[in-house]
């Protein structure tokens, strides 16, 4: 087993966490990275390793700095299935969609002031097309049954590898606690 800290690693953005196991690569979020212009742009659109080399992703939620760049790991070759609550997977419709708008909506003023300079113009990080089609890998799980899919799918998650954890979208329903497979 192998783990590698790709994202909110000495930043509070960008969370993005490979675990390599029994020869599967499984990515634990793709957040977009905040912060100056500049660099933001080149951790967002320059991924540390081959999105076509990851076999799937679990998405936690929908905050933009753990799934704001999932869009951009479709649009650069992934097509595996994307694990998530139904609640997490609506919110990731809204969410990325609307992001996807304001990344074309910037690259649009700014590549107005490079091309009065003389400039050549910037492409948006990611376009609406691309959040759709990180949008139509997602595979909504209850947290009851693996994911369709999976090699166990159908299968009871096995009650010794559970986690007791509190899921952020319950949260504003009071201190209910779901259960999560590790």
């Amino acid at each position: 087993m192998k783990l590698q800290f790709w994202g909110a690693a000495r930043t509070v953005a960008g969370s993005m966490h490979l675990l390599e196991v029994a020869g599967r690569r499984v990515l634990l979020d793709c957040g977009m990275y905040q912060g100056s212009r500049k660099k933001a742009f080149e951790l967002n659109r320059d991924l540390p390793f081959e999105a076509r080399s990851i076999d799937v992703v679990v998405l936690s939620h929908t905050h933009i700095d753990h799934s704001g760049n999932l869009p951009t790991l479709a649009r650069n070759g992934f097509g595996g299935p994307i694990y998530c609550t139904p609640a997490t997977g609506d919110l990731a419709a809204l969410l990325l969609r609307d992001s996807a708008k304001i990344q074309e909506s910037d690259i649009r003023r700014v590549n107005r002031r490079r091309k009065r300079d003389g400039k050549q113009p910037f492409e948006p990080l990611y376009t609406e097309a691309d959040a759709v089609a990180a949008l139509e890998c997602r595979s909504p799980w209850d947290g009851r049954r693996y994911p369709a899919g999976s090699p166990r799918h159908g299968c009871l998650p096995s009650p010794p590898r559970v986690l007791r954890r509190r899921d952020a979208e319950d949260a504003r329903h009071g201190s209910r606690w779901r259960r999560a497979r590790v």
